[in-house]
């Protein structure tokens, strides 16, 4: 069965096309434009006879496309030819000549001609023109489909790398894995490494490994996804913290595959352990100090003291939870006060209460 080749999103030939024509003959370029117009192809033809001619019109013009005769008594086409490719690679150059030898229309395609057109044939210069136009609309398209993949792929590394986060795909029926730059600086691996189950096994943790494991197992067992965090033993003997989620896909042939991110959440967890462990020291220090402790929030709500102060004062922390803060605090602000101050206030509404529960 035949394929028809089908060309979507293609823009209109641009009208008119701009044209360098090599030819030393005045009446066979009006000929050429001549039958161009006849098919509704408006164009502008700059005609040259000379080398130098040639290469100034090409170092100054924008041509659509060049038209070259294949022998001119000072210049040839095979040469026109190799400074286009060299100079306008993506300019299309069709053979207008009328010269026939059977190996020149091949020998010009293998230089990278578009077509060889006789001058005795002349009607196929339309649908060449159109080809060519098209092929270098569609090879700027690509470009442009290029430029734009390339864009993207070098915003998406660079807010890995800013982000710490590297993204994978797990084939399941294949095993294959796949890694981002970032995730391979995340393993420490070089990215010439081929990713494997065993390759993430030996960077794990050893307190790590029967958790991962079983994620690995289940998940793939089950086709299910999952959001685990866990260290990696780097060969330095640095550990790293990592954060990974993996969402399953399907595709139509019913294959499993999981995609999902790696962020290296080390920084992250290493400020929550020094919290903790700073929160610890202080906690040790309000509960064992000597010294009398009240805490209270920047507004002068009451929080909590410490033991020693309770014993200074004769209230438990239950007592001090009892009085409200206007008894405490007629001010609002126990941060200005002394301990004292706090002492003394709190005994006064102890007494006064007192008496009233008597009365």
């Amino acid at each position: 069965m035949s394929r028809r080749r089908v060309v979507k999103n293609i823009p209109e030939m641009k009208s008119p096309l701009h044209i360098l024509h090599l030819e030393d003959d005045v009446m066979d370029a009006e000929l050429v434009q001549e039958t161009l117009l006849a098919d509704g192809i408006e164009c502008e033809i700059t005609r040259v006879e000379t080398e130098a001619d040639f290469l100034a019109a090409l170092e100054q013009g924008s041509f659509d496309l060049v038209f070259a005769d294949y022998s001119l008594p000072a210049f040839d086409g095979f040469s026109a030819l190799k400074v286009v490719k060299q100079k306008c690679p993506d300019l299309p150059v069709i053979f207008v000549s009328g010269t026939m030898v059977e190996e020149l229309p091949v020998e010009a395609l293998k230089l990278g001609g578009t077509d060889y057109v006789l001058k005795t044939r002349l009607l196929r210069i339309v649908p060449s023109v159109k080809r060519a136009v098209r092929e270098a609309e569609e090879r700027a398209e690509l470009a442009r489909v290029q430029e734009a993949l390339r864009r993207s792929e070098a915003y998406l590394e660079e807010a890995q790398r800013l982000s710490r986060t590297g993204s994978f795909g797990w084939e399941i029926s294949s095993g294959k894995i796949y890694w981002s730059e970032e995730t391979f600086r995340i393993f420490d691996c070089d990215p010439a490494t081929e990713p494997t189950l065993e390759l993430i096994n030996q960077r794990t943790h050893p307190k790590d490994k029967a958790l991962i494991e079983q994620v690995i197992d289940s998940d793939s067992r089950e086709s299910k996804d999952f959001d685990v965090e866990h260290r990696l033993l780097m060969p330095d003997g640095s550990v790293k913290y990592l954060h990974v989620v993996g969402r399953l896909l399907t595709d139509r042939s019913a294959s499993l595959e999981f995609i999902g991110a790696v962020t290296d959440i080390t920084e992250r967890k290493q400020a929550e352990e020094a919290l903790r462990a700073s929160e610890n020291r202080w906690r040790k220090l309000f509960e064992n100090s000597s010294a009398g402790i009240a805490l209270v929030a920047p507004e002068g709500r009451y929080l909590a003291t410490n033991l020693a102060l309770q014993k200074m004062l004769g209230y438990t922390e239950e007592d001090f939870q009892r009085l409200t803060e206007a008894d405490l605090l007629p001010e609002g602000d126990l941060a200005a006060q002394s301990v004292h101050e706090f002492g003394t206030r709190a005994k006064e509404t102890r007494r006064k209460k007192s008496r009233r529960a008597r009365a």
